[in-house]
């Protein structure tokens, strides 16, 4: 999860802004590769334990819907997103008020992408993968998914046409 995470901020500061891969930033890869490694390759395996002791192993529509709603509207919002910018910008050398800052003025955006992505895939992961495969299968969706989050928290076009490709482009 640690690499697909770095993979989908290095696909971003290369794809999308164009920067040469001798000038990444490399702290804020390493930012990424530590909050992917974190979040999904230790808390989310506890995380959906948890899930399945709440609402119980089954394929079921009721459980994966309980799974989905939970995922989206109390862990993404309430542990997730606030998650990610701390641990970004803390390891990227913020300060703790710059996090915070980060997290309230890129919370809305960051939580439409992940109801956007997000949603669709959990169902499919709690209906159909089996659960020595769950993390790796987000994790796969991840990449997009971090490529998406490394654009947003770092103010690229088109996530925030006002940020600095944006201006240039306008």
């Amino acid at each position: 999860s640690g690499c697909i995470a770095l993979a989908g901020d290095v696909t971003c500061q290369c794809g999308m802004t164009g920067t040469p891969l001798t000038e990444l930033d490399l702290r804020r890869s390493a930012s990424f590769f530590i909050f992917g490694a974190g979040y999904g390759g230790v808390f989310q395996r506890y995380l959906y334990g948890i899930f399945d002791r709440m609402y119980g192993h089954g394929t079921g529509m009721r459980t994966v819907m309980s799974k989905v709603l939970t995922d989206a509207f109390v862990t993404a919002p309430i542990i997730y997103c606030p998650s990610f910018y701390f641990t970004t910008s803390l390891v990227q050398g913020k300060s703790f008020a710059q996090a915070r800052s980060a997290l309230e003025g890129k919370w809305l955006p960051t939580m439409k992408a992940y109801l956007s992505i997000w949603p669709a895939f959990v169902g499919i992961c709690f209906k159909f993968v089996p659960v020595s495969g769950r993390v790796v299968f987000i994790a796969g969706v991840g990449f997009v998914e971090k490529s998406i989050l490394s654009a947003i928290s770092n103010d690229v076009f088109p996530f925030n046409p006002g940020g600095p490709l944006g201006a240039a482009a306008a």
